[in-house]
């Protein structure tokens, strides 16, 4: 046996490890995201339903309409993604220590890390993927010709997105280890 294969069979066996472990988190990836997807297309129905609604009632009340759609963006730019990302990490982190879901998921062959990984990514995939819809929306007004919509109000897109995983973060880890989503959606 040469000197180069004793070097290199430990690092096969953790390049193993690491592909089994990607497998589980990506299984429990595909689980959470089956669970919660009922709540995410009611987040992006309404995010869309809003939009035509913000024009129209501001033409009830003598606002522009791109002027109204705007506000509506800026609002779920700032606040909606934020909060969404608050409620949606913390229910995720508590949701994984319940002891409903603990006993149905104990025979699953997902180790507890891979579970937390999943979970974890599935939460985070969500909610970027609510920013991409709130991020789209707002290229389509800035792009849009003769549009006054402001690029710099555009522009605090990625800081909201950044927030936002800041916030999934605390709310997942706050929730997980305190097992209790509302305290954490308010932490």
């Amino acid at each position: 046996m040469s000197e180069n294969a004793l070097v290199l069979a430990p690092r096969a066996g953790a390049l193993d490890r690491a592909k089994r472990s990607w497998s589980l988190a990506t299984t429990q990836w595909r689980l959470e995201a089956r669970k919660h997807r009922l709540m995410f297309g009611g987040l992006a129905a309404a995010f869309l339903a809003s939009l035509p609604l913000a024009a129209l009632s501001g033409g009830v009340y003598g606002i522009p309409g791109g002027s109204a759609v705007d506000g509506i963006l800026t609002l779920w730019t700032f606040v909606g993604l934020p909060v969404i990302a608050s409620v949606y990490g913390a229910t995720a982190g508590a949701e994984l220590r319940s002891p409903s879901v603990e006993e149905a998921e104990a025979p699953l062959p997902v180790p507890a890390d891979a579970r937390l990984r999943g979970a974890l990514a599935g939460a985070a995939s969500g909610v970027l993927l609510l920013w991409g819809l709130v991020l789209a929306a707002w290229l389509s007004r800035v792009g849009a010709p003769g549009s006054p919509t402001s690029t710099s109000l555009a522009s605090g897109g990625p800081f909201s997105a950044t927030l936002g995983l800041s916030v999934l973060s605390a709310s997942f880890v706050i929730g997980y280890a305190s097992r209790h989503a509302v305290l954490a959606g308010l932490a």
